[in-house]
């Protein structure tokens, strides 16, 4: 799937809206959504602010571990920074107010708060120089699967229909028609092969 021209948000509500749409097209057993952008939210204390007002990076680590789970960030200076995990929204992150000595603040204002993708992701596609996403679609074992790649290919063309222009679907690999195209094959070499006369030799007899 390309989306060109799109935010990395609006990429994610595309790809979720076809997984949601897909999973109700009968006979799909799962779908799978690699390649999309990845994000991740970081907390920089300013530490010439937070001296300012005696107010240590730990408060501001306690104050998020209260609010979320934490995972390590990496260390600023000797400081080491922590950020919650579990949340995806800014505000979530920046809210939870620091106490100490009397004095409450917000995490916003003794730290930056921000969400920025991921410079180092762990996946990346790419088609023609473009950054894309994939789609994978598994069938039900009890399934026919060319008939269940009919399905999910006129669903995908109705929904293809309700995107805005700059999103696109191009297909990779459709076990669909590699296994019909396979069937097709068989059955006219089977068909040839009945309607084929017998031919046999008959050499001299021996006396």
């Amino acid at each position: 799937m390309t989306t060109d021209g799109f935010s990395d948000d609006q990429n994610y509500d595309f790809a979720l809206y076809h997984r949601r749409e897909i999973l109700a097209v009968e006979g799909v057993a799962d779908v799978e959504l690699a390649g999309l952008p990845q994000e991740t939210i970081y907390v920089e204390p300013n530490l010439a602010v937070a001296a300012n007002q005696n107010i240590p990076v730990e408060a501001v680590v306690n104050a998020l571990a209260m609010s979320d789970s934490l995972v390590d960030a990496g260390e600023l200076g000797n400081t080491r920074l922590q950020t919650a995990d579990g949340t995806d929204s800014v505000s979530d992150i920046a809210g939870p107010s620091v106490g100490l000595a009397c004095q409450v603040v917000n995490t916003a204002d003794i730290a930056t708060v921000s969400r920025e993708r991921i410079q180092d992701p762990g996946l990346m596609i790419r088609h023609y120089s473009s950054d894309i996403s994939t789609i994978g679609i598994a069938g039900l074992a009890t399934e026919n699967i060319v008939e269940v790649g009919k399905r999910v290919d006129a669903r995908l063309a109705e929904i293809i229909t309700t995107l805005p222009a700059g999103v696109d679907l191009h297909s990779i690999y459709e076990q669909h028609e590699v296994v019909d195209a396979a069937s097709n094959v068989f059955l006219v070499n089977l068909a040839m092969s009945s309607s084929s006369p017998s031919l046999w030799g008959h050499g001299p007899r021996s006396r």
